[in-house]
């Protein structure tokens, strides 16, 4: 034991428990004493490490989300719920590979993208989540002010990115050209996800003009694993779900 609470106590730079460590090691009573304070210590940091991790998602901005464990699988019309889960391992970290989730609004691309994120910086890798014209938006403001290099750095360092709702608003060609310049720099060296009402075959009409919607078509699925989802929208299987339960009850009071 007496090795360990040498290797934390350098770890953590107790300095003045190194100095006074014979006389912890002769003494039982301070040795328990020692142990003790380094367990506080040790679950303090990682509770803080892991605060960090998770505030740096930029979860919190976008709002709350259900946890995967009370998706409704039987739900929609078809969804690859073995791939998902098998994502869930976040092995395709590892391997840099990308995942792009198309499907109607309101099916749950974006409640599957946040519960990756967030196990993804439970697991200690570094991620983020943010929607398509926040991160767009931002870029462009930089280009605004000069060279968008650092800003862009910022997107690509992620162990993780998740880009949220591409095709829900209209882009220009500036914006596919930026998107293409932080898919290249991801490539093959960081995993993105990318969630998206539109499939691949109408990108050129969602950045109309921009030459490089193929390039960065081609980036995003050189490695890429992706998941389409077909469902009525969550708000519409809620409307029906109370509906039903509405007439059951009408049907158990006229029994």
């Amino acid at each position: 034991m007496l090795n360990d609470l040498e290797k934390y106590m350098k770890l953590y730079r107790f300095h003045g428990m190194l100095a006074n460590i014979g006389d912890i090691n002769t003494n039982k009573n301070l040795l328990s004493a020692a142990k003790t304070f380094l367990d506080w210590e040790i679950s303090e940091r990682n509770e803080r490490k892991l605060n960090t991790a998770i505030k740096s998602t930029r979860l919190k901005k976008y709002g709350g989300f259900d946890l995967l464990n009370d998706f409704d699988w039987n739900w929609p019309k078809k969804i690859d719920k073995e791939t998902i889960l098998e994502l869930c391992n976040l092995k395709f970290i590892k391997e840099h590979t990308n995942i792009v989730l198309i499907g109607s609004s309101g099916v749950g691309k974006t409640t599957i993208a946040k519960n990756i994120v967030h196990l993804a910086a439970c697991s200690g890798y570094s991620s983020v989540f943010v929607e398509a014209a926040d991160m767009l938006d931002d870029l462009l403001s930089e280009e605004l002010r000069g060279p968008i290099r650092l800003k862009l750095e910022k997107y690509a360092k992620p162990d993780l990115l998740a880009i949220d709702e591409v095709g829900y608003l209209s882009y220009n060609t500036r914006h596919a050209d930026i998107l293409f310049q932080l898919i290249q720099k991801r490539s093959r060296n960081k995993s993105t996800i990318i969630t998206t009402n539109r499939p691949f075959g109408e990108w050129s009409q969602l950045f109309p003009n921009a030459a490089s919607v193929n390039a960065l078509i081609d980036r995003i699925i050189e490695r890429c694993e992706v998941i389409q989802i077909e469902a009525e929208t969550y708000r519409g299987k809620r409307f029906t779900d109370r509906k039903k339960e509405k007439e059951e009850r009408l049907k158990s009071l006229k029994k």
